[in-house]
């Protein structure tokens, strides 16, 4: 690991431990796709199970060719996971439209949830 790749780690495992399972995501400005607006996106990770952890792992799979070696560190297996815990039953193309900074905002909660399941 890189001396980057160190502080983000650490940033994200003391994130990590105050994280709690559910994230209410509010958007700077409504975000609208495919005409569809979210003014903001409430997370449950809490409600997910091994069988989501399998279904994600088997989407990147079959979608995207590859196996997700990290989980913690693939973002579109984070942001696969988000949909998944998302109140709201977003979809991954709208979720991967979401402007870059709430996208960054919403993919490192999903990492910290993450991360605490780890420690």
């Amino acid at each position: 690991m890189s001396a980057i790749d160190n502080k983000q780690l650490k940033a994200a495992q003391a994130e990590a431990a105050t994280a709690t399972d559910t994230y209410t995501h509010v958007f700077k400005k409504p975000f609208t796709y495919e005409d569809k607006t979210y003014e903001q996106l409430t997370l449950d990770f809490g409600s997910l199970t091994g069988r989501d952890f399998m279904a994600i792992d088997r989407e990147v799979r079959e979608r995207e060719g590859r196996v997700p070696i990290v989980p913690v560190y693939d973002t579109s297996f984070l942001m696969r996971m988000v949909c998944r815990a998302s109140k709201e039953k977003i979809d991954y193309d709208t979720i991967v439209a979401a402007p870059f900074a709430e996208f960054n905002a919403i993919r490192d909660k999903a990492r910290s949830f993450l991360l605490r399941t780890e420690m």
